[in-house]
């Protein structure tokens, strides 16, 4: 007898089958449905507000970095005119290499000082600028008194100068060799950017 002819052993499986196809795909109840869209939603929204305080926080962080850079180089600009309007010196002498003798006997680095063949050093001093020991020497640029400040740089990743221009003071700063370079200058003297020239690219 052929294999097609055989009666279905269990005619009434397949019948079920049958009837189980037939049937509609089951849905959740509709407060389950809403239930899960609500909570859907619900995580959407956090998301949105944890981004949203992200985004506010780095900006506040932002912030506060630029206030502080702000706020030293104000320090900055209130010790030269301390200093230029008192006279104070630990040495005076025209002598770079006298400075730098001097200072690098007393700090726990070498200040290497430009040779500007437009400014004279005059003075040098130690000074504290948030708790941080530096060097500061004292220029004679035509009638301008100048300061410039050498210290230990944060990175040894060299940086180009920076121009800032803060009551009636430019700012210039820049490293090189491992130092930071912090010069002060009245703005009646002019631009001193073209006169710093390649001692202020770092790596020279």
């Amino acid at each position: 007898m052929s294999m097609d002819n055989r009666e279905d052993p269990c005619p009434g499986l397949q019948a079920l089958q049958s009837r189980m196809k037939a049937l509609p795909s089951p849905r959740p109840p509709a407060a389950l449905r809403a239930g899960l869209a609500e909570r859907v939603r619900r995580e959407r929204l956090k998301m949105v507000v944890r981004s949203g305080l992200a985004a506010a926080c780095l900006m506040v962080l932002l912030g506060l970095l630029a206030w502080a850079r702000f706020d030293e180089e104000a320090l900055f600009v209130g010790d030269h005119r301390h200093m230029v309007a008192t006279g104070l010196a630990d040495i005076r002498t025209q002598n770079p290499d006298e400075l730098e003798r001097f200072f690098s006997s007393r700090l726990q680095f070498a200040p290497s000082l430009p040779d500007w063949a437009w400014a004279q050093p005059t003075s040098g001093r130690l000074c504290r600028i948030r708790s941080r020991v530096m060097a500061r020497i004292q220029y004679r640029y035509g009638p301008h008194d100048l300061s410039l400040f050498v210290r230990p740089a944060r990175s040894l990743a060299p940086e180009q100068l920076r121009e800032r221009h803060l009551q009636g003071y430019q700012l210039l700063s820049w490293t090189r060799a491992g130092l930071e370079y912090l010069l002060v200058a009245p703005e009646e003297a002019g631009s001193l950017r073209p006169l710093l020239g390649k001692e202020a690219q770092p790596g020279n």
